[in-house]
């Protein structure tokens, strides 16, 4: 039984704001580039006790994952003077003040300090709503309204599909959250098209200035992915579109998806390079904007950021997105066939460094969102990441070319995505699905055991390479050589069933594989190969000669250790099967 205190806090009313008065937030971001951010929130309110939450659950993020501790200094006033806050000792998001008598407005001020490069650097940074603001106790969020303003470092531009920054109307806090700005010294905006009637198009921030420039290759694939989205959809539920892209070395490779943005942290030098790395990134996060954040799991699709989230659905949110992300690159020219077919050859193969998949099956990877997204662990392959990404494009392949075999090329999975993501054109809105629903949609388009299929692939484990859907559409996984554009993990060996570094570091070992059995484990670092000194370039030779053979490794202290292997090569390549059609790259091509 909880503590009386414990179920005083729990047992506040919800907050009723005064009708049509908004929050006013102003934050003040002049000091960014240092990495911290001041915050002035003023709450229209009744006298009594009031909560406030910072936001926990991050939508596209799928879990709790607010950073509450970078939020210091954090003050309440009413009436001029200062009052005092509690903490609940259960849900630590949850504040708690005691507005007094003839109060109508109570006022957070606070600061919001981030790790270097999290989010900023001394040239550009990406302000993440939620990150910067405390929300009333008063229902759902869409029925909040906040106006807020922010001052960004002196000289620097602006970016954000949010017109509430110029028109100075009040907006949700839900949208708000779901409206990021980046913000940054070098800067340059272009259009890409539009769809419905609704434009598109991308704002750049860079590191250093130059490289906010995007070539016209680059740009001609980003508006031929925008009109390829917009084919395979026909519809769009935003009501302007903007890529908000930072280049950088910090936060390169994030992105996050919105409605009617997405965050893309790249490389200082991916627009310039025109890396297909780069093209899946948008593809990924503009597809969002139809699944994901139209069409969003029921778990997912929550009233406010405090209450608990259910990724079980991710499979589909995520794994079917990572697949047109894919898909989409292909299309638009990102990626060139070479890539297209490494990106398939690898991620089937990589699974090979996944003795977890013997006990964990897609849909828990997804329900455990919060302890396997960004898991750091010397034993990752038996846990698993998330690989509701990768495996869930697999499986959306495998469906693809289900359809594409059952109608003899007259349907594929872009009928789905359209009946069951597009065909609309409105502004912004949430419409939950369940997996029944899906199965149901995917029965109209080509009826098929759907709900047998997805069972088999999402809900049981499996210990073999998922080859399957490779071979529906047309092709058998080889070893041979990396493919173009798509490298292996660097230092993973799984004919030895451990990650190695460059040094001799032993950063993750299979339990049960060869190198474990041997004796060797993770945090050991190899000093000798064979009596040698050690070198990575050798053992790479021997264990992808494909030969038995056995290894003697010593490490540091001088243990030694004999560890047997089966060589094979590390990468892999895909051959067409004959006598099956080739659906892998009509898949690719793209749509008129």
């Amino acid at each position: 039984m909880l503590p009386a205190f414990v179920l005083a806090f729990q047992a506040l009313p919800a907050q009723v704001l005064p009708a049509a008065q908004p929050i006013l937030l102003n934050v003040d971001a002049t000091a960014i580039d240092r990495n911290v951010v001041r915050v002035s929130e003023t709450f229209p309110t009744a006298s009594g006790k009031r909560a406030f939450y910072f936001p926990k659950f991050i939508p596209g993020e799928h879990r709790a994952s607010g950073p509450i501790n970078g939020l210091v200094s954090l003050h309440f006033f009413a009436g001029g003077k200062e009052i005092d806050w509690d903490r609940d000792p259960v849900e630590l998001f949850r504040f708690v003040v005691d507005v007094p008598k003839g109060a109508s407005s109570v006022e957070a001020r606070f600061t919001v300090v981030s790790e270097p490069s999290d989010n900023a650097t001394p040239n550009l940074a990406r302000i993440k709503w939620n990150r910067v603001l405390l929300y009333p106790d008063a229902g759902t969020t869409d029925r909040i309204l906040v106006l807020p303003k922010i001052t960004p470092p002196a000289g620097w531009r602006v970016a954000s599909a949010l017109t509430t920054l110029t028109d100075g109307k009040p907006v949700s806090v839900t949208e708000l959250i779901d409206s990021p700005v980046i913000v940054g010294h070098y800067a340059q905006s272009y259009e890409l098209g539009s769809i419905d009637g609704a434009s598109v198009g991308m704002d750049v921030m860079a590191e250093q200035d130059g490289y906010q420039i995007v070539p016209d290759a680059a740009l001609a694939k980003a508006r031929e992915l925008v009109r390829q989205e917009g084919a395979a959809y026909r519809g769009r539920h935003f009501r302007r579109y903007r890529f908000l892209v930072t280049l950088s070395g910090a936060g390169a490779g994030a992105g996050l998806e919105h409605h009617e943005s997405s965050e893309d942290g790249s490389g200082l030098a991916a627009a310039q390079n025109d890396a297909a790395g780069w093209g899946e990134l948008l593809a990924h996060e503009f597809n969002h904007s139809w699944n994901g954040k139209f069409r969003r799991p029921a778990g997912l699709a929550t009233p406010d950021f405090h209450k608990p989230m259910d990724g079980s659905g991710l499979w589909v949110y995520e794994g079917l997105t990572q697949y047109m992300g894919y898909v989409f690159a292909a299309r638009s020219g990102f990626s060139s066939p070479e890539v297209w077919q490494g990106t398939w050859a690898n991620l089937a193969r990589g699974f090979e460094a996944q003795p977890g998949r013997a006990w964990r099956p897609v849909v828990d990877t997804a329900r455990s969102v919060g302890l396997v997204r960004g898991l750091r662990s010397a034993w990752s392959g038996e846990v698993r990441g998330t690989d509701y990404y990768t495996e869930g494009a697999l499986v959306w392949l495998e469906a693809d070319c289900i359809i594409r075999e059952g109608t003899k090329g007259a349907k594929s999975l872009d009928d789905f995505l359209r009946r069951f993501f597009g065909g609309t054109t409105d502004a912004p809105v949430v419409k939950p699905y369940t997996t029944e629903e899906v199965v149901r949609e995917l029965n109209t388009v080509y009826p098929y055991d759907w709900a047998g299929f997805l069972h088999e692939r999402i809900d049981r484990v499996h210990l073999s390479t998922p080859s399957e859907a490779l071979e529906k559409a047309g092709f058998r996984l080889v070893p041979g050589a990396a493919p173009v554009g798509r490298n292996p993990r660097a230092g993973t060996l799984p004919m030895l069933g451990l990650i190695v570094g460059r040094d001799g570091t032993v950063s993750s070992v299979w339990v049960e594989g060869p190198a474990f059995r041997a004796g060797l484990g993770t945090g050991m670092t190899i000093t000798k190969l064979d009596g040698k000194e050690f070198s990575y370039d050798e053992l790479l030779t021997k264990v992808t000669t494909p030969n038995p053979g056995t290894l003697q490794l010593t490490v540091t202290g001088g243990r030694s250790f004999s560890v047997p292997y089966v060589g094979a090569p590390i990468g892999a390549r895909l051959e067409a099967i004959p006598g099956k059609t080739d659906w892998l790259n009509a898949i690719a091509k793209p749509l008129p």
